[in-house]
């Protein structure tokens, strides 16, 4: 192969600005990932009820629609507590324990690593842009922070 000795350290990956493939740029038959983000400290709170999932950044983010989701992945940061017996569902608008059935707080301690082996109801079609939730009951929550990892591919 003939050596360029112009352009040779041109293009390197090193050139490539951080995060700049990104899930829009890919082509639509890729698995896609979204990370999202139930946080006590943060505006969501605890309340009992259906709280949405935001980006890690706090801001806004779904699953954007006619997307088959594939597989979860949720890892607990900080451990999920109450003064009740609070139970926890995370799952998606209209199907809000497809990812875990409601789980007691108990089982969702410090570094617990949740995924498809857990029961859920994966895949499911989604046909408009969906919030992901986290669906409190029983008893309000007093802490917790669990990071949900989404992967699907467009339809």
């Amino acid at each position: 192969m003939a050596y360029n000795r112009y352009l040779n350290n041109v293009i390197r990956t090193a050139h490539l600005q951080a995060d700049s493939v990104t899930n829009a740029k890919t082509d639509g038959n890729q698995p896609k990932h979204l990370e999202f983000l139930y946080d006590f400290t943060s505006a969501q709170g605890g309340s009992a009820g259906a709280i949405v999932l935001t980006a890690a950044d706090g801001t806004a983010q779904q699953i954007p629609g006619n997307s088959m989701v594939m597989s979860f992945n949720a890892h607990v940061e900080v451990p999920v507590t109450s003064g009740g017996s609070a139970t926890v569902a995370l799952g998606i608008v209209g199907d809000t324990d497809c990812f875990v059935g409601a789980t007691a707080k108990g089982s969702l301690g410090l570094n617990v690593v949740l995924g498809n082996s857990n029961g859920t109801g994966l895949p499911v079609h989604v046909l408009a842009p969906t919030n992901v939730l986290a669906t409190i009951g029983t008893a309000d929550l007093t802490a917790g922070k669990i990071k949900v990892f989404v992967s699907y591919i467009e339809v």
